[in-house]
């Protein structure tokens, strides 16, 4: 394009008019997808070796807000300050994504903000029936959560490790909770016909009572240490 319209594109997606707007060199990349709401930016570093580049993403998606800092070579991809703000979900994190020799992913996420209510929105039948994509992904996540000090959580804090490959799911997570913690251990294959979950989890209550003091349920005053070791399964 010339003139006015130099470095300008645009087009239809999604049965949407877009526009995206170059500057500075290629450097900068501006797209927007007109009157929706969708918008993103990339600020490319300068200086950029041959076949490695980095920079920086922002992007709005109606009330969803991302932005990271990326850097890409033959090899991987790496996402570090990464932010995300929506009603629903806030967090911070970090991720690697190995491309050579294959696909594997690795991710540490600090979550501020939850609503339980987007897991209802899951259809769990859907992500079943993509057995063939899950049996190629090797990920490894770490997920921290630490409710506002203010909010109704059963919870005091959740840590939670997975490790996916080759379909099957492990899993480590520990709970802290009012007057004592809950670890359990488990795993689960997805690419069985029924999949079953398997679960190993080890209650310790050093005060009962600030525990259930949360269900509004009165104890005795000795207050003993309890413990409780529960194992089983559940067909999801």
């Amino acid at each position: 394009n010339y003139g006015n319209d130099k470095n300008i594109i645009k087009g239809n997606i999604f049965e949407k008019k877009f526009q995206i707007n170059i500057f500075n060199d290629y450097n900068s990349i501006n797209f927007k997808l007109l009157n929706s709401g969708v918008s993103g930016e990339i600020n490319f570093d300068k200086n950029q070796i041959k076949k490695n580049f980095s920079g920086i993403v922002k992007s709005r998606i109606l009330n969803l807000d991302l932005k990271f800092y990326f850097y890409r070579d033959a090899r991987k991809l790496k996402l570090s300050n990464l932010y995300f703000r929506s009603k629903s979900l806030s967090f911070n994190g970090e991720s690697k994504v190995l491309l050579e020799p294959f696909l594997d992913f690795e991710s540490t996420f600090e979550i501020e903000q939850f609503n339980k209510e987007i897991l209802e929105t899951i259809d769990f039948n859907k992500f079943l029936d993509l057995k063939e994509i899950i049996k190629k992904i090797n990920t490894r996540n770490k997920i921290n959560f630490r409710p506002k000090k203010l909010s109704k959580n059963l919870i005091d804090e959740l840590n939670l490790e997975i490790a996916l490959a080759y379909g099957r799911l492990n899993y480590s997570k520990k709970l802290v909770l009012p007057g004592g913690f809950l670890n359990c251990v488990g795993d689960v294959n997805f690419l069985e016909e029924f999949p079953v979950l398997f679960f190993d989890c080890f209650l310790t209550l050093s005060d009962k009572q600030k525990f259930f003091k949360k269900f509004s349920i009165k104890t005795k005053k000795n207050n003993e240490t309890m413990k409780l070791n529960v194992k089983g399964n559940l067909n999801i």
